[in-house]
């Protein structure tokens, strides 16, 4: 019986990861060889908080903040399709600090909308509350070292031609990590 389920959960698998089309976003691995931030750019309010680069230990982007007072993004264009559907996700770290996936919907003249996908995560790890009255089970994140993916889903309006597709610190003092994002259409 085990197996079977296992069977099951793999053919499942498999044809969630078959209706996803490929990842729109260049340099998603942060692995060009031309450079970790090639086809990325970084914006924020304040630069000078912000500490980013590819640490080879973790194969990873860190965004590293002194202040909760900005918040600092990796960001890359994407055209879409309107009327489809994509998923958006990143594969984080996070061991203190705040996390936002975030993509924003652009009309053909440029024209940046409210329409909108984001996710965020945080951790607990540097707040004074923690663990004596806020429980461990909790408490996302938890500062400690397990990576894990985040994700939401868009549906694109028929005025929005191109995301701007964002991942970093949202007003949050710490480090994070980012392995992988991804911007696929759902084909089914």
């Amino acid at each position: 019986m085990k197996l079977k389920m296992l069977c099951y959960s793999l053919l499942a698998s498999a044809a969630l990861a078959a209706a996803e089309g490929p990842n729109l976003l260049k340099n998603p691995d942060f692995k060009d060889p031309a450079g970790y931030r090639k086809n990325w750019q970084f914006i924020s309010m304040g630069d000078e908080i912000f500490d980013v680069r590819y640490d080879k230990e973790k194969s990873a982007v860190s965004i590293a903040s002194c202040s909760n007072e900005f918040s600092g993004y990796l960001c890359q264009m994407v055209d879409v399709k309107p009327g489809k559907r994509y998923i958006c996700r990143a594969r984080t770290l996070l061991p203190r600090g705040r996390i936002l996936l975030y993509a924003i919907g652009h009309k053909a003249s440029g024209e940046a909308t409210g329409t909108e996908g984001r996710i965020w995560d945080y951790s607990y790890a540097d707040n004074p509350l923690f663990p004596e009255f806020i429980p461990f089970e909790y408490s996302p994140g938890k500062g400690n070292t397990d990576w894990k993916n985040i994700s939401f889903v868009l549906d694109v309006p028929k005025d929005i031609v191109r995301y701007q597709v964002k991942v970093g610190s949202y007003f949050g003092e710490g480090i994070l990590y980012v392995r992988l994002v991804e911007f696929r259409e759902i084909l089914k």
